[in-house]
């Protein structure tokens, strides 16, 4: 099974890339859509403004650095590590907000959907759950990669 993987990790690395390249420049286009989504999550304060304001302009920003990173090479392994963090962190945010959803609705967890923030409007949270896992195990295979 490994040797089975280890071409394709060169790839996994590349498609991650350009999946937080387009992530980032959706939210670098729209910052008010984003700097909502954030604030609808309830982790960071609304004051001080200055770091719910400041987290909304640096996370799409060092999304696409990391994504380029992942993409061209030399800060790979590091640009890996952090957007493996990110993810892990974004991934937790959206599974803790879906389920409050669902509690709240009464309706199954299977059918919540709303704007995660991700830049890609409203997605079901199964789904988007499902797919941060893949593209986790894509960004993690930077770090094996030299």
């Amino acid at each position: 099974m490994k040797t089975l993987l280890l071409p394709l990790m060169p790839w996994l690395t590349r498609i991650a890339g350009l999946v937080y390249i387009g992530y980032a420049i959706a939210k670098i286009i729209d910052p008010t859509d984003f700097l909502k989504a954030v604030h609808g999550y309830g982790i960071l304060p609304a004051e001080p403004f200055w770091l719910l304001n400041g987290a909304g302009i640096a996370l799409p920003w060092l999304e696409l650095l990391g994504g380029f990173a992942l993409l061209l090479g030399p800060l790979r392994r590091g640009a890996g590590l952090v957007l493996s963090a990110l993810l892990f962190a974004f991934t937790a945010a959206v599974l803790w907000r879906s389920l409050g959803i669902a509690s709240d609705l009464g309706q199954s967890w299977f059918a919540v959907a709303f704007d995660c923030g991700c830049g890609t409007g409203v997605v079901v949270a199964w789904q988007k759950i499902a797919s941060n896992v893949l593209l986790f195990c894509a960004t993690l295979a930077a770090l094996r990669r030299p």
